[in-house]
């Protein structure tokens, strides 16, 4: 568990990194840094959640059904939240810039904008799912997804920063999340679906 998520948080680095390299330019390497901090906001709400509501996945460990089901509720709670508050975010960026930047930064605002997008399928998608994986026995098959990943963003983000300047990283991180988290969602869905069908059949 703690290889997958020290492996999860190599993107951010390997982002600022390629960044750093490809455009040499240290404006907007800071804009980049300014802008990607918005993604530690929404980092905090997702984590807050994950306190509260893991201990209950953990208790039904061994019923695949309750956690699917329970999860698809979580799913549409949390996927309203986010969406209210990435939506104001996102309608309120030039003031966030604003007030936690400076003027100088205003010109981030597209670029806030599209991590926000990022940070709205991280906290939704990929999250909350990835986390349950892990305290279902699943921490193996995170590892590899995201090393799997981390090498992808990697090709993907100098192949998007060479074409689009800065704002290909943002796309790049955007894809990458997309990816993992509909992977990660359809990995769960499996493994608890296939237990049921195992039950159903036991009871048969």
């Amino acid at each position: 568990m703690l290889s997958a998520s020290a492996t999860s948080m190599v993107m951010s680095y390997n982002e600022t990194f390629i960044v750093g390299q490809m455009l040499k330019n240290e404006e907007l390497l800071a804009e980049y840094r300014v802008a990607a901090n918005i993604l530690s906001i929404s980092l905090f709400l997702l984590e807050a959640l994950l306190v509260f509501i893991l201990p209950y996945f953990i208790q039904h460990i061994g019923d695949k059904q309750w956690i699917w089901e329970n999860y698809k509720k979580l799913f549409v709670i949390n996927g309203a939240v986010m969406t209210v508050f990435h939506l104001g975010l996102f309608l309120f960026a030039k003031l966030y810039l604003f007030v936690f930047a400076g003027r100088e930064y205003l010109d981030a605002v597209p670029l806030v904008r599209m991590f926000l997008v990022a940070s709205w399928i991280q906290a939704v998608f990929r999250g909350i799912s990835g986390n349950i994986l892990a305290v279902t026995g699943e921490e193996k098959f995170n590892l590899k997804i995201n090393i799997v990943f981390v090498i992808v963003h990697a090709v993907i983000d100098v192949t998007a920063v060479k074409l689009l300047g800065i704002y290909g990283a943002a796309i790049a991180l955007i894809v990458v999340y997309f990816l993992s988290g509909l992977i990660m969602n359809l990995h769960l869905r499996n493994i608890c679906n296939s237990q049921t069908g195992e039950i159903e059949h036991d009871e048969n």
